[in-house]
């Protein structure tokens, strides 16, 4: 018998890959604290909390803003403009 992943996704433990995980990473990868990440945003530091508990997701323009100031790349971009189509 096949055992179970714990991500339920076949990724065999492997951690899937989401936009919260991502944001939160390139978030602490990059030295910043939410507050930081907020102010370079010109959002209150809440509304990062809450994309990163996954309570919320950003506005366009905030996605926008965040692809620029947590540098991600073209692939990064590419993944999570396909991950809100497959949610739409």
């Amino acid at each position: 018998m096949r055992k179970q992943s714990k991500t339920g996704d076949g990724s065999r433990g492997r951690p899937r890959k989401t936009f919260v995980s991502m944001l939160k990473n390139r978030r602490i990868d990059r030295g910043l604290e939410q507050q930081d990440l907020a102010a370079l945003l010109d959002v209150h530091y809440s509304a990062v909390s809450h994309w990163e508990a996954g309570r919320r997701t950003p506005a366009s323009h905030q996605l926008y803003d965040l692809v620029e100031a947590l540098d991600f790349s073209d692939a990064d971009v590419r993944w999570l403009l396909k991950t809100i189509a497959e949610k739409k």
